[in-house]
């Protein structure tokens, strides 16, 4: 049976000053994109035990039309991900 991931909004009460918050998305370049059609959302992820979990559940994301950077915390449970909101919903 495989295991089952749940995504759900990172609330205010988590470790904002954790270091890998921060490193995240540090080879995201704003640059590359239109800031007036894309979002970055930080979503808490429930579920992975491993590497493999976050690398499976980071492939999952980048594959989603319209996701332009998908990083994923396995110790903090969560993932940033940057897109374009006209072809991604939050």
């Amino acid at each position: 049976m495989a295991p089952s991931i749940q995504l759900t909004s990172a609330g205010a009460g988590d470790d904002s000053g954790d270091l890998e918050d921060v490193r995240l998305l540090d080879s995201y370049d704003k640059n590359d994109v239109n800031d007036d059609v894309t979002n970055r959302v930080q979503v808490r992820i429930t579920g992975m035990t491993c590497a493999a979990c976050s690398n499976s559940v980071e492939a999952a994301l980048m594959s989603v039309d319209g996701v332009i950077q998908a990083s994923v915390a396995l110790l903090q449970n969560k993932a940033d991900v940057v897109f374009n909101r006209n072809l991604v919903k939050v």
